[in-house]
């Protein structure tokens, strides 16, 4: 009888673990795979926001005071997007809606992007109706960018870059970090989540030394950073700043759990995409330094030829005129 009773219970325990048993590894790989499918996404809607909370470097954001004002709103302020984009041929309709997190100043800035041309309003700028037109080929001349003379290619390939990057991070988190979450949306497949809290703060910290090199040399190939810039962003991510760092990891804060969240669609691809940081750095003479993002990007219609439908200005400016604003605001 004591036997009988000793193979149920084993089996049950057996059934109870089954049951309970979750390919943590296996949900990682998941994610990786819809991100690398992100690359055949060739037109689809996209709507989002990203809420940021972003003490400034002691340096400034800009030497520049027009950009450092613009950095300072979109730093310390909400962001939301939505819009149409096709990838080949490159076409894209945004709306984007900037306010302050003081709602001391918020605004609307429309952009079209069309046959080698962008178009964009700036409030702050332009008359009604009017807008910017930049041929893409002088985006090389914005200020704290690379020269190229492909920007468009580099737009179109900004999906498989974006995908490959983000797939750098994922490739770090342990396997435990993750968890499949049922979604009752018919659109959705799965909600996978991974989640560093407070006390796995040096694991986040590893996580992020380990992705940097690889990153910051994507980005250089993609012709969106320039190789002085990469040194310096390397230096900050070289094992003796990262020793540097964890000597003083009592002094980072995690206000809450860090998340990072993937909605797998039905059709394989990345669907939703949610970041979510609270970040705290203590400082012995004071002046805290805080970081808190909560950052969502949604894709629909993916393939399904959404349909276009802001026309193009009648009305337009130079680029040029952006260029020499800035430039009289920064002497």
């Amino acid at each position: 009888m004591k036997r009988i009773v000793a193979i149920i219970a084993v089996s049950l325990s057996f059934i109870l673990l089954s049951a309970g048993c979750v390919d943590r590894q296996q949900i990682k790989t998941d994610v990786q795979q819809a991100l690398a499918l992100h690359t055949e996404m060739n037109n689809y809607r996209f709507s989002g926001s990203a809420k940021l909370d972003m003490d400034a470097p002691d340096a400034g954001w800009s030497s520049n005071p027009l950009t450092n004002a613009l950095l300072t709103m979109v730093m310390k302020g909400e962001i939301h997007w939505q819009g149409v984009a096709s990838i080949d041929p490159l076409r894209l309709e945004a709306t984007l809606r900037l306010g302050a997190n003081d709602s001391s100043a918020s605004f609307e800035v429309p952009l079209l992007i069309k046959d080698n041309m962008m178009y964009i309003h700036i409030p702050a700028l332009n008359k009604d109706n009017q807008y910017f037109e930049i041929n893409l080929q002088s985006l090389g001349e914005l200020a704290d960018q690379p020269q190229s003379d492909k920007p468009q290619q580099q737009l179109q390939a900004s999906g498989e870059l974006f995908a490959a990057i983000l797939s750098d991070i994922v490739a770090q988190i342990d396997p435990k970090r993750f968890a499949e979450v049922n979604t009752n949306d018919p659109a959705s497949r799965i909600l996978l989540t991974a989640t560093l809290n407070d006390k796995q703060k040096k694991e986040a910290l590893t996580l992020w030394f380990k992705s940097m090199p690889s990153v910051v040399d994507r980005l250089i190939q993609a012709g969106f950073l320039s190789q002085d810039k990469a040194n310096l962003l390397l230096q900050q991510a070289s094992a003796d700043h990262q020793k540097q760092i964890e000597q003083q990891m009592n002094n980072i804060i995690f206000n809450k759990p860090m998340t990072t969240s993937v909605e797998i669609g039905t059709g394989g691809f990345v669907r939703f995409m949610q970041l979510s940081a609270d970040i705290t750095l203590k400082q012995a003479q004071g002046g805290d330094k805080h970081w808190k993002a909560d950052i969502a990007n949604q894709y629909d219609d993916i393939n399904m030829n959404p349909p276009f439908i802001m026309p193009i200005p009648e009305d337009v400016k130079p680029f040029t005129d952006v260029l020499n604003i800035m430039s009289e605001t920064k002497q």
